[in-house]
């Protein structure tokens, strides 16, 4: 059985082929057999992955990502068993009465942040930025 191979042949680059014989040339006066690898993955990119990881574990609250394999579930799955924190929280939300929009001086609900235990923009003591009208064309017509 036949073992595919990498050859480069001067006149016509890279090749990969069972013998070491050119396909344009027809002959294997300058093909040389080649070793190609993967190249070697380089310390510092390790670095950036490691902090990556770190500033996520970090996120979530976690010391650590490292997954129980007799459990078979992931630290944030663990995590949520044992801390309410992510879980949803079902709020009751007032609905109106049918046809209420014809009803005059209709009780009309809102449902607001508040209630669903946020805190509106004023309280958060945050100031947002206010749009601004920005021109980017302008059409004159044909």
């Amino acid at each position: 059985m036949a073992i595919l191979k990498q050859y480069r042949c001067a006149a016509h680059g890279e090749m990969e082929m069972y013998a070491p014989i050119c396909q344009y040339c027809g002959h294997g006066a300058f093909v040389k057999q080649e070793i190609r690898t993967a190249p070697a993955f380089r310390r510092k990119n390790m670095k950036f992955i490691d902090g990556t990881l770190r500033q996520i574990a970090e996120d979530h609250g976690l010391t650590n990502l490292k997954n129980d394999p007799k459990a078979g579930v992931s630290v944030l799955q663990a995590l949520t068993k044992t801390n309410d924190v992510n879980k949803p929280r079902w709020i009751g939300v007032e609905h109106a009465a049918p046809g209420f929009s014809r009803i005059p001086d209709a009780k009309v609900p809102k449902v607001s942040a508040e209630g669903m235990g946020f805190m509106t923009t004023p309280a958060a003591n945050i100031k947002l930025p206010q749009p601004t009208t920005q021109i980017v064309g302008r059409y004159k017509g044909d």
